[in-house]
């Protein structure tokens, strides 16, 4: 039995049974002032859950607030106006109005449990929107249907996030009717809490996104005019077999609808604390507009029936996944700091996308702009399946993250770097494809603010006395020695120190600004931004200091520990962790390339586990 149903159930009893006690009168004016509360939380909602996702950190005890964005960003407004509501009807109104006593119990609990209702409503959305279990409470409203579509199936015994959403919903085309009615941008809102729940390992991975984690970057069309969805939906170079799919409701598309795809690039803080991007059906959705026969617009969520990803990052090749099992997900391979994603969607022949949303962050869609989105996302048409599979395995379909500057080509290919001192433990250009915390090693129970498994450290930030990282003598069981890493990547450690290879100042004399990006670039082209770094008497004393998050990539030049020439016994090592295998062929600070590797690349193998 679902926890939420007991939940619901007493907050409508224990309300009803509250106003019986205080009479119709103020029950009725409760009930409006619940009403109105409502009206403002939803009003308020996407407000007040962007401003929590902007401005709260990605770590630390306030990352669990973030994670609950949504559900807060719900229940605070509510709470709020509500609050501010009685406090001032009962200063206008100080008095009740004394009526029959029958009328008084009978009013009052009708009032009361309307109110219990509504406030239960958004009680079990706004709880519903944490990070938690995807079964939290017991309560499961997305189950999978033809195909294992997602379709839209439980209900509570009393369905209080219906009534709340059905409610509100029509009333925002009807008496609060505006250009953004909640029922034109959330048609399934009951459904949303489920949809921001499931993540990986049941409710596990990350539940939002940052509205600067994602953005789209391209779209194009399968098929030519004529052909039918099961056509599109047939077999492809991957699968042989037909795809099944209804839509949210569970009813078929028509079988002139098209498949429309959408390429996201996901930034660096879109990431699992793992380092990667990963990412279900459910999480992904593409929000329509049609006409109905009376001209009024109606709004329908589609969900994605395949996604386009790496398969493997070097060498770089691309897949096509179908979403035609249950608890799907598609993981990021490699260590790239952006990640480029494709999504495919069945659109009615007469519907108009109007937004995308992933993990509950809204990006809008202009589609009247001929050839370009809003954010300047080209579109591609291709005639066939066939067609659009072609360009997939080598990335033509997602298209590049970046591409070279001609500037950068020409030093690649004629580096100009400063002659300096190679000093990273005897490695060529001072760079060190090995898994390990340079020559230091961490005695277990002395890792202080790092989450450590077994010899590898996961994530976190701390600060050791150098005589203390020694380890010599130390049994095996003991050490902490490597980081955290993936089939897929390796750790690869930057001397960035003065007189170094790779000297930050050589960027700064160069023209680079702080607010430049540090990254390693491999012969794929893509970019890896550090995830950490080892600094070692960075404050004049014998300390180092270990920072690694994988989620959190360091974005900027101004976001290291500075070095001085004044302070050539400073040392700063900075922590990449990068597709593998391939090769490094510069370390760019912005468009400057501070060494260049392209005559003899460095090689990066993935690394075992020691």
């Amino acid at each position: 039995m679902p926890y939420m149903n007991l939940v619901s159930v007493l907050i409508i009893l224990g309300l009803g049974y509250l106003w019986v006690t205080r009479g119709f009168f103020s029950a009725l004016i409760n009930l409006i002032c619940v009403l109105a509360a409502g009206a403002l939380a939803l009003a308020f909602w996407e407000p007040t859950s962007m401003f929590l996702l902007k401005s709260l950190p990605s770590r630390g005890f306030l990352n669990f607030v973030q994670q609950s964005s949504w559900g807060l960003g719900l229940a605070l407004p509510f709470a709020a106006s509500l609050a501010l509501l009685r406090a001032g009807l009962d200063k206008l109104l100080p008095s009740n109005v004394v009526v029959e006593p029958a009328v008084d119990y009978v009013g009052g609990g009708l009032c009361g449990a309307a109110a219990g209702i509504i406030t239960a409503g958004f009680t079990v959305m706004s709880i519903g929107m944490l990070r938690m279990d995807t079964e939290f409470g017991g309560y499961r409203r997305i189950a999978p249907g033809t195909g294992n579509a997602l379709v839209s199936q439980g209900k509570l015994w009393i369905p209080v996030d219906d009534i709340v959403a059905g409610l509100y919903g029509r009333a925002s085309t009807g008496v609060f009717n505006n250009s953004t009615a909640l029922a034109h941008y959330y048609p399934n809102l009951a459904d949303v809490p489920e949809m921001l729940r499931s993540t990986e390992g049941g409710g596990k991975a990350m539940n939002i996104l940052v509205p600067t984690g994602a953005r789209v970057v391209r779209r194009y069309r399968v098929g030519a005019e004529g052909t039918t969805l099961q056509q599109l939906l047939g077999g492809d170079q991957w699968v042989s077999s037909q795809q099944t799919v209804v839509d949210f409701h569970g009813e078929q598309f028509p079988p002139t609808s098209r498949i429309e795809g959408y390429v996201i690039q996901f930034e660096a803080n879109s990431k699992e604390k793992n380092g990667q991007v990963v990412i279900g059906h459910a999480q992904v959705r593409l929000l329509v507009h049609e006409q109905d026969d009376f001209g009024r617009t109606v709004a329908r969520d589609i969900f994605p029936v395949a996604a386009v990803s790496l398969a493997n990052a070097s060498p770089r090749q691309y897949g096509r996944w179908r979403f035609d099992a249950p608890n799907l997900f598609v993981s990021s391979v490699g260590g790239a700091t952006e990640l480029l994603f494709g999504f495919e969607f069945p659109v009615p022949p007469n519907a108009t996308p109007v937004a995308l949303y992933i993990k509950g962050t809204r990006y809008d869609i202009d589609t009247q702009t001929g050839p370009l989105a809003d954010n300047g996302a080209s579109f591609t048409q291709y005639a066939s399946v066939r067609d659009r599979d072609a360009r997939i395995p080598n990335g033509g379909l997602t298209g590049s993250v970046i591409q070279y500057t001609q500037q950068e080509i020409n030093e690649l290919r004629n580096p100009t770097q400063t002659q300096t001192t190679n000093r990273v433990f005897g490695q060529r250009g001072g760079v060190l494809a090995r898994n390990g915390i340079a020559n230091y090693i961490i005695q277990r129970g002395t890792e202080q603010g790092l989450e450590v498994q077994g010899s590898r450290i996961i994530q976190g930030e701390a600060v050791f006395n150098a005589n203390t990282l020694d380890g010599r003598g130390l049994d095996r069981a003991l050490r902490i020695n490597q980081f955290l890493n993936t089939t897929t990547t390796a750790i690869v450690l930057v001397d960035v120190s003065i007189g170094a290879e790779n000297d930050l100042e050589i960027a700064r004399e160069r023209g680079a600004n702080l607010s430049d990006r540090v990254q390693l670039v491999n012969d794929q082209n893509d970019r890896f931004d550090p995830i950490g770094y080892i600094s070692v008497n960075m404050e004049g004393r014998d300390l180092v200091k270990i920072r690694y998050f994988p989620s959190d990539p360091i974005t900027s030049l101004a976001d290291l520990p500075t070095t001085s020439r004044t302070r050539p016994d400073q040392n700063l090592y900075l922590i990449y962790r990068i597709s593998a295998p391939s090769q490094v062929v510069s370390f760019n600070v912005g468009d400057v390339v501070v060494n260049a590797f392209g005559g003899e690349p460095i090689d990066v193998q993935p690394q075992p586990d020691r």
